[in-house]
């Protein structure tokens, strides 16, 4: 059985990866801003 430490961390490494990777902005136009973040 998955540690609740370890879901925690793959989660954590998911936000940290896809707001690494959030455009600020694409094709000229401003995205959109927002935050990933693991829920507890």
């Amino acid at each position: 059985m998955a540690n609740v430490f370890a879901m925690h961390s793959v989660c954590a490494s998911i936000a940290m990866f896809l707001q690494n990777t959030y455009p600020v902005s694409r094709d000229g136009l401003s995205m959109p801003s927002c935050r990933f973040g693991a829920l507890s």
